[in-house]
């Protein structure tokens, strides 16, 4: 036989284990699952919403207003729960996690300082 250089000696072909799919994306209980801490977050914004609104026009009344950094938190845990649901809605549960651990901190910030 002739020498070829550079030439590879014929290997036999392996066969191809199974590969999960790149982007199999979450499953239905991870989403389920998401979807209800989402629903629990809604209800404690939802109560803490009331509590600083309350507070916000019994301050006014007085001529107060809402200490600054609550106002803050009050706005933060807001854009974090719109933004959480906004990924939810993409399907992307991992960004939407993130959002809703951040609204978590801001609702615990607000409950505490409410007294709840």
């Amino acid at each position: 036989p002739d020498y070829h250089p550079g030439a590879q000696a014929d290997v036999p072909a392996q066969p191809d284990s199974p590969k999960p799919p790149a982007n199999a994306g979450p499953s239905a209980e991870e989403v389920a699952q998401v979807h209800e801490q989402m629903t629990g977050l809604d209800a404690r914004a939802s109560a803490v919403s009331s509590s600083v609104e309350n507070l916000k026009r019994q301050q006014e009344a007085e001529g107060l207003g809402l200490r600054r950094d609550m106002a803050a938190a009050y706005a933060r845990m807001n854009s974090y729960l719109r933004s959480a649901n906004d990924e939810l809605n993409r399907g992307n549960i991992t960004a939407a996690r993130d959002h809703m651990d951040k609204a978590d901190k801001e609702i615990s910030t607000l409950e505490s300082f409410l007294g709840k």
